[in-house]
């Protein structure tokens, strides 16, 4: 009986140990689901932790690939991590959104002017209530035209429009989600190597930036030279807002990670 009893005694001070513990190792934050739907090709699914000004971002994908993101700043400061090869980068929210099209820009061989350009913002009043929270809407409109050649000679001109719905919440305010910003800017990729687009687009955005976006939905008409129209639409959509216990370890950088260049060393 004796051994029974301090057993028992031993397993109930670890179980009364342990829960103080558990506790401290979480604490009260939000965690959401995000889809991006349409523009011809899969379906990409994500999870997003946050805490405070912080957060991580990850996408649910096929294949064995776990990179994911950190969220510090308030947004501003992004960690790409790759636990596979233990590295990591960190860019700043601009570079990070504009990397496809600063790539492009960069490469030398590679001749982009982008003539034309245009952007306007418009408020869309009262939407829908998303996920559960009521929102407010905003239009940008994108209209420019694209050369694109190599040593000198120009191959294409594309013109194309962009329209893209913004639902903002009015009751919620979350760290700003750079991946978001970046998947809804995929269709003007090509005019984001010019800065005046790029300027002009930052000031339509600015009425809202602040905002959380529970769906944004982008519609792209892209003209080539045999004037041939091609018509895509996407929405990206936050499909659940819920307060969840975050562990702040999720949000942190693993130790003995090394840092390398960002790159292009995404993976969608």
């Amino acid at each position: 009986m004796r051994r029974i009893t301090i057993l028992s005694l031993c397993t109930l001070a670890a179980a009364l140990g342990a829960a103080p513990f558990a506790a401290a190792q979480t604490a009260s934050g939000y965690r959401y689901l995000f889809q991006m739907t349409g523009a011809g090709s899969d379906d990409l699914h994500g999870v997003t932790e946050v805490l405070g000004a912080a957060a991580r971002v990850d996408l649910e994908r096929q294949g064995s690939d776990s990179q994911y993101f950190l969220v510090s700043n308030a947004g501003r400061t992004i960690t790409i991590v790759h636990p596979e090869t233990r590295e990591y980068s960190v860019v700043d929210d601009t570079t990070f959104e504009r990397l496809v099209g600063s790539v492009l820009h960069a490469m030398p061989v590679v001749d982009i002017r982008v003539t034309n350009s245009s952007v306007t913002s418009d408020a869309l009043g009262a939407g829908a209530a998303i996920a559960g929270h009521p929102t407010t809407g905003y239009r940008v409109t994108q209209d420019f035209t694209v050369a694109i050649g190599a040593f000198g000679v120009t191959a294409s001109t594309i013109h194309q429009r962009v329209t893209t719905d913004y639902w903002i919440a009015t009751d919620l305010t979350l760290p700003h989600n750079p991946l978001i910003t970046l998947l809804s800017q995929v269709e003007t990729v090509l005019a984001q190597t010019d800065r005046t687009f790029a300027h002009k687009t930052e000031a339509a955005l600015r009425p809202f930036a602040t905002g959380t976006p529970l769906k944004i939905e982008v519609r792209s008409e892209t003209t080539g030279n045999d004037q041939q129209t091609d018509v895509k639409t996407q929405v990206l959509e936050v499909s659940s807002v819920t307060r969840a216990p975050v562990d702040p370890r999720r949000l942190a950088l693993p130790a003995g990670y090394t840092r390398k260049d960002p790159g292009m060393n995404l993976k969608f």
